[in-house]
């Protein structure tokens, strides 16, 4: 069973996966003042301490980038250009295939091409090309720095049981104080309001009140399927299939387009 809370609208707390759309838009403006593209030049080429076993492989991803790689980069208190070198002994499917292979590690691959590209760290990047323009003044990364910046930060809690939880029989738990390797694909922190902000600055092709904030084509190349993920039918105002684009997850209900972001979904 998935228990959601609701959170108070200027409540600050962790956005998980939702980093991935930040991180492609990043990298999309990145690509439209012509110092990367999407799906020509190969990462290893603006990254070269990114190799896997199969040289083919290495040659053949893009930006326009399996998941058993994952768990050397969880809670990894090393550097994240180090632990991509570890990816050279990960196993790996030899060939791509048009199937989604979700992979926290290739987000990560793919935000640190983009700062080794741009002189800058990652989180530099994402905050001068998204973070900066659209005003998002209660955004950043890494949990320990939203503790420390802000009072009405949200606090994890655990239970053993939904009922417990319910009775009131929980327990605080700790933010994650642990270098976050993997923060292009997850470390993000927001409010409701600055992600409302965010939602309507995509939905509207980078413009934010009349303004172009955010390139117009590399906005709409996050919103185009790259991939498929394959799902169960869900009734007849869903499609059959949830596709995957750049950081988004691209679904439909009664005909009109629906982006989104969840870790749940059915493969």
């Amino acid at each position: 069973m998935e228990v959601i809370f609701f959170l108070p609208i200027q409540t600050v707390c962790p956005i998980g996966s939702v980093t991935k759309s930040f991180t492609a838009a990043a990298i999309g403006e990145m690509v439209a003042e012509g110092k990367l593209d999407w799906d020509t030049t190969p990462v290893n080429k603006y990254l070269p301490e990114f190799e896997l076993k199969d040289p083919l492989l290495t040659s053949q991803l893009t930006f326009d980038l399996g998941r058993k790689a994952d768990m050397a980069f969880f809670r990894s208190p090393e550097p994240r250009i180090e632990t991509i070198q570890r990816l050279k002994h990960a196993e790996f499917k030899s060939k791509l295939g048009s199937k989604m292979n979700y992979s926290n590690a290739m987000y990560t691959v793919a935000g640190e091409a983009s700062a080794r590209v741009a002189g800058m760290s990652y989180e530099e990047l994402v905050r001068e090309k998204v973070i900066q323009p659209l005003g998002l003044k209660n955004t950043g990364f890494s949990q320990v720095e939203m503790r420390d910046r802000f009072s009405n930060h949200a606090m994890p809690f655990s239970a053993t049981s939904l009922e417990d939880a319910q009775k009131g029989n929980y327990k605080a738990e700790k933010l994650e104080e642990v270098y976050m390797t993997l923060a292009p694909a997850g470390d993000m922190y927001s409010t409701v309001l600055d992600l409302v902000k965010w939602g309507r600055v995509v939905i509207n092709g980078g413009e934010q009140n009349g303004k172009q904030v955010l390139n117009k084509e590399a906005i709409q190349e996050t919103l185009k399927p790259q991939t498929i993920i394959r799902g169960r039918r869900r009734g007849p105002q869903f499609p059959p299939m949830i596709n995957y684009g750049l950081g988004w997850m691209i679904d439909s209900y009664k005909g009109r387009a629906v982006y989104k972001h969840s870790k749940f979904f059915q493969l």
